[in-house]
């Protein structure tokens, strides 16, 4: 049996390594954060290691049986294994020192964000007194507040977030807890997936030139050797001038807005009806 501090946690119980489910054999049960798993007509074979998962985090008991009993079937919990409180359970692959004033109610979860994008860590903590936590990246790099970084702790809750993420900011971060019972620590990862560039139109051309420059009702005369816009867009779909102004390099907006009414003016010219 174990109790969860969530009463809403699921988890799924398993007999080494395989899925666990309510039968003749095995009775499972789960009320209010509490679960508990029976094993029936124990036998021999259903020696081993049991472990209850909820989410990323899991806790095990060893099942064994009494050789000095009488009744061969009578079988034993471990007590140091038994009640076990699943609150602040660690990911088993790195277990979490705990003590019993100073211990994680709940850990930081690893993120996954996009360039440019916000990545927020939460953990809560636990203990008497409440433990003062700091962040750590990698193994000996303290975070400190400011710029990007917000850190902020209200009582047990405590926080880190970093905004307009980078590639650099990937890797992983140590949530380190502290108070008179001692030091404790936990791990979570930022993974940072590259921002991609669609390379397509965005909203209207014409618009988007505009933010960069007014252009001159007065056209300048064009010189020897310099391209002729519009040539280049004549024929063209409006909504490829971006794509293809890029390939020729042209960086020029003034001209660039002057060849568009050009063309806009030819077209109004050639149907007898204005263009917009």
């Amino acid at each position: 049996e174990c109790e969860v501090s969530r009463e809403d946690a699921e988890g799924v119980w398993h007999f080494e390594n395989k899925e666990l489910t309510p039968s003749s054999k095995h009775a499972i049960s789960s009320r209010r954060g509490r679960h508990s798993l029976s094993v029936k007509d124990v036998k021999k074979e259903d020696q081993g290691k049991y472990t209850f998962t909820t989410g990323e985090f899991k806790t095990s008991a060893s099942l064994k049986m009494k050789r000095e009993c009488c009744n061969d079937e009578d079988l034993y919990l471990d007590e140091r294994q038994k009640n076990m409180i699943a609150d602040s359970p660690a990911p088993a692959k790195t277990p979490t020192k705990r003590f019993d004033n100073l211990f994680f109610v709940d850990e930081p979860q690893s993120v996954n964000v996009t360039e440019k994008g916000t990545a927020t860590f939460i953990a809560k903590v636990g203990g008497d007194p409440i433990p003062n936590v700091k962040w750590m990246k990698g193994k000996w790099r303290q975070i400190t507040h400011g710029g990007r970084i917000t850190i902020e702790q209200k009582g047990p809750d405590a926080k880190l977030e970093i905004t307009e993420i980078t590639k650099s900011d990937s890797g992983q971060y140590r949530c380190v807890a502290t108070n008179k019972a001692g030091e404790i620590e936990c791990s979570t990862d930022l993974n940072v997936d590259e921002r991609k560039d669609t390379g397509g139109v965005d909203g209207d051309f014409r618009a988007k030139l505009k933010k960069y420059v007014t252009p001159s009702k007065q056209k300048s005369p064009k010189k020897e050797g310099e391209i002729d816009l519009v040539e280049i867009l004549r024929g063209v779909d409006p909504k490829d001038y971006e794509k293809v102004v890029r390939e020729y390099g042209i960086t020029d907006y003034r001209c660039l807005l002057q060849a568009i009414e050009q063309l806009k003016r030819e077209k109004e010219a050639e149907s007898g009806k204005p263009v917009r």
